[in-house]
């Protein structure tokens, strides 16, 4: 084993080449650099310095290692302690620290599951928005056929009211009741009728609306002796009613609608 003094023996020999070296540079002439070219110039020296140390690396003893065993064997030695000393260190830190990782670790589950519910009530609260939206679209929508359809329904009344105001002036004005004495000229004598129940024709076209609407499936009415012929007549030519084909005193409105 190396004692103390071949240690201070290396030492020394190795602060005396530590000498040389520095003694050497000194030794050296500064350059000037031209100032026109100052950065080539400082680039050929930095190459001729870096050709300089691969010479001298490939010259000298591939081993930095003193040629002592017992030297060898020290410095070893001090290294394994060392790199031994730095895993301990290493292990001791990674001891200290492991309940922090763990605690963060735990917090950062714990941080993940609470943003993983926040995801929930926020796709939640989309859903829900997205559903409130098309339904208040199709609650829109819905409002707007309404809108639509009162709208021509109100159409369809108006008309209906016109055509019926315009249907009693016509009725009114073209087809009154006719006299009384003009009903007791043109029956016989042999009927006895009252000539102030004849209907007018105001009254006939009602009947035959209302069986039409109020029984579809039996649209015909009875003429009895209140029914003017002449106005019946009108009816038929003018193909607003027609006759039963088995019975001619049966009278029916002419299904327009159809």
């Amino acid at each position: 084993m190396m004692d103390a003094e071949d240690i201070v023996e290396q030492c020394t020999q190795d602060w005396q080449r530590v000498k040389g070296i520095q003694a050497n540079l000194q030794g050296v002439a500064s350059k000037s650099v031209p100032s026109d070219q100052p950065l080539l110039q400082v680039l050929e020296e930095t190459e001729k310095r870096l050709k300089g140390e691969l010479q001298n690396i490939r010259e000298r003893e591939l081993s930095t290692i003193p040629p002592n065993k017992e030297m060898q064997a020290l410095i070893v030695k001090q290294s394994e302690q060392q790199s031994l000393q730095e895993h301990k260190e290493t292990l001791a830190f990674l001891r200290a620290t492991r309940a922090d990782t763990v605690e963060s670790l735990r917090k950062s589950e714990a941080e993940f599951e609470q943003l993983k519910q926040v995801n929930e009530e926020i796709k939640k609260k989309l859903l829900a928005f997205e559903e409130a939206a098309k339904e208040k679209r199709d609650n829109a929508s819905l409002e707007a056929v309404l809108t639509e359809m009162k709208t021509k329904v109100a159409k369809v009344a108006e008309t209906d009211r016109y055509f019926k105001r315009a249907l009693k002036e016509i009725v009114a004005t073209r087809c009154p009741a006719p006299e009384p004495n003009i009903v007791r000229s043109t029956l016989n004598e042999s009927q006895d009728v009252d000539p102030d129940q004849i209907m007018n024709m105001k009254r006939m076209l009602g009947r035959l609306i209302e069986q039409t609407l109020n029984s579809p499936e039996q649209p015909y009415i009875e003429l009895d002796h209140q029914a003017w012929p002449a106005q019946v007549e009108f009816l038929l030519k003018c193909q607003v009613a027609v006759q039963h084909p088995d019975d001619p005193r049966r009278l029916k409105l002419v299904p327009f609608h159809l």
